[in-house]
């Protein structure tokens, strides 16, 4: 008869081997995947921190149709917006409107026609920029801006 002890408790070692090595796999994927994402976030914050775009004009007609007009500060980086964010207020009732599209530092952009779908009285305008999985991560607001009705 052939001793077979010894094959026993080196197959259970490289079994054992084999599931630290699956385990820490396992850990090491979760740990890459949350930095990874912490990492794109702030990211996205620190564009947020530096970005400073508010309503300059509004003007609405009494269907909602207004027209808006964004400046941008200068800031700071390279960092093109995804665009911007259109929040029109009537009361307590709100509409958030997406304008795509960069504004150049130093520069404004009027929006033209843009339905609100309320009847506003007031406008707010959120930068947002585009993560690297192409979805929009927007800044906080500036200040409101009160709309002259035409």
């Amino acid at each position: 008869m052939k001793n077979t002890r010894g094959l026993s408790t080196v197959v259970t070692t490289l079994i054992i081997v084999l599931l630290v090595l699956v385990a820490l796999t396992i850990v090491w994927t979760v740990i890459r995947n949350i930095v990874e994402d912490s990492a794109a976030q702030t990211d996205i914050k620190a564009k947020c921190l530096t970005v400073d775009v508010r309503v300059t004009n509004a003007v609405c007609d009494e269907e909602g149709i207004c027209d808006v007009t964004i400046a941008r500060g200068a800031g700071t980086g390279d960092n093109d917006l995804g665009g911007v964010y259109l929040k029109f207020s009537e009361g307590t009732e709100t509409n958030v409107v997406e304008q795509i599209g960069n504004i150049d530092r130093l520069d404004s952009q009027t929006y033209e026609a843009v339905d609100s779908m309320l009847i506003p009285d007031k406008v707010e305008a959120f930068a947002y920029f585009v993560d690297d999985s192409g979805n929009a991560q927007p800044c906080d607001a500036g200040d409101s801006f009160t709309i002259e009705t035409a």
